[in-house]
């Protein structure tokens, strides 16, 4: 069984151990400091005798270092990336805050599920909805906590002499390694934590979403919270320059409001053009007869839209889209079913087709043969009508 050094002292980052196995880059010692992936916490990475740690599990009592080549010695220095683990340290102290703040402001209903420490941003569900004003309270409450700074102790006990104190209290373990906040908080838990409260900096909600009868709040702490002020700050600041004003939500609505007008005279815009377009694809087309064909095919256009400005009894229109690979019909005459037509045209252009006797549409994976699809369409029609 691996001597797990990290329960000791989380604050140790240097170990000498024994190599207990090493097969296919992966190597058990006999004790370590390197904490595996495990309850929403990431592992820590480092190195043992200067090759990079890249992946640390647990199995069974076993802790597995993986490796990036192999070890070549007996007894080895491991070293872990400190500034990772101190963050990490931050972030699942300051849930064990976050989360026990919920149950002070909203009640015991509101526990917490399902950590997760991320890259960029952590989250945790907690058990119900909650209104922004709640969740600002509970931020509140979660940061005074940092600020008094009180002493976070680490110990195990017997599970039936604590188990009526505990915030949450896991299945199965007799043994239980519980993590103490000061006059505040007492929960089981095997991650690594400050020692003190004040160690987390600041803990900052960053979002919040309905997820069932859950509510998941994102959230970063102490460096990660720094990390997230720099970018938004960074943003805010671009935002500054490029709207080259200081107040940014007057600034930013007046934008929205230009946009919408400009998206509506785009409209009429395209309206107006629509039904010239109209006009022209009616004048340009062949006679078949009393009726006119039109067919033509766009690289970048939707077809629809403009195949409903048509209405003549006297037209039949084919227009073709390689953009989005279809092809759209429409005929009042009724010696023509669009639908039929459209239903074998698919069949070129590697799919399929459909629709009423006067508008279908087919599609396809292969625009590449949207002119066969034209040339069957085109000998259709003619031997219906011609």
């Amino acid at each position: 069984m691996t001597e797990k050094l990290y329960l000791e002292d989380p604050y140790k980052s240097e170990f000498e151990a024994d190599v207990i196995k090493f097969e296919k880059n992966r190597v058990i010692l006999d004790k370590t400091c390197f904490y595996p992936t495990s309850g929403g916490q990431p592992c820590d990475l480092g190195y043992i005798e200067g090759i990079r740690v890249v992946d640390v599990y647990k199995e069974g009592e076993e802790i597995i270092h993986v490796l990036e080549k192999d070890l070549e010695k007996d007894h080895v220095k491991g070293i872990i990336d400190w500034r990772r683990r101190f963050e990490n340290m931050q972030q699942h102290t300051g849930q064990h805050i976050l989360s026990q703040s919920f149950i002070e402001i909203c009640g015991e209903d509101a526990y917490s599920t399902s950590l997760h420490i991320g890259e960029l941003y952590n989250k945790i569900d907690i058990h119900g909805h909650y209104t922004e004003k709640e969740i600002e309270r509970v931020e509140n409450l979660a940061n005074e906590i940092v600020f008094k700074n009180k002493k976070v102790r680490c110990y195990f006990a017997e599970r039936e002499k604590i188990m009526n104190k505990l915030r949450k209290i896991p299945e199965g373990i007799d043994n239980l390694r519980v993590v103490e906040i000061e006059d505040f908080d007492l929960t089981a838990c095997g991650g690594t934590h400050v020692r003190n409260t004040g160690e987390i900096g600041l803990i900052k909600i960053i979002g919040s979403m309905k997820k069932g009868d859950f509510t998941r709040i994102e959230f970063v702490c102490g460096v990660k919270a720094l990390k997230d002020y720099r970018k938004k700050n960074y943003e805010l600041k671009k935002a500054v320059d490029l709207l080259n004003s200081q107040d940014i939500l007057k600034e930013i609505e007046k934008v929205l409001e230009e946009k919408k007008s400009w998206i509506k005279k785009i409209r009429e815009l395209e309206e107006e053009l629509s039904e010239y377009e109209v006009s022209e694809l009616i004048k340009n087309s062949e006679k078949i007869g009393e009726y006119r064909l039109i067919m033509r095919i766009y690289n970048d256009r939707d077809v629809e839209t403009l195949v409903k400005k048509f209405d003549s009894e006297k037209v039949i229109v084919f227009l073709a889209s390689r953009k989005n690979n279809e092809i759209v019909g429409f005929s009042k005459i009724k010696e023509i079913n669009i639908g039929e037509i459209m239903k074998e045209a698919g069949k070129f252009i590697g799919g399929g087709g459909g629709g009423s006797k006067i508008m279908g549409k087919a599609g396809g994976k292969n625009s590449e043969r949207i002119e066969d699809a034209f040339e069957y369409i085109k000998k259709k029609v003619n031997s219906l009508i011609g």
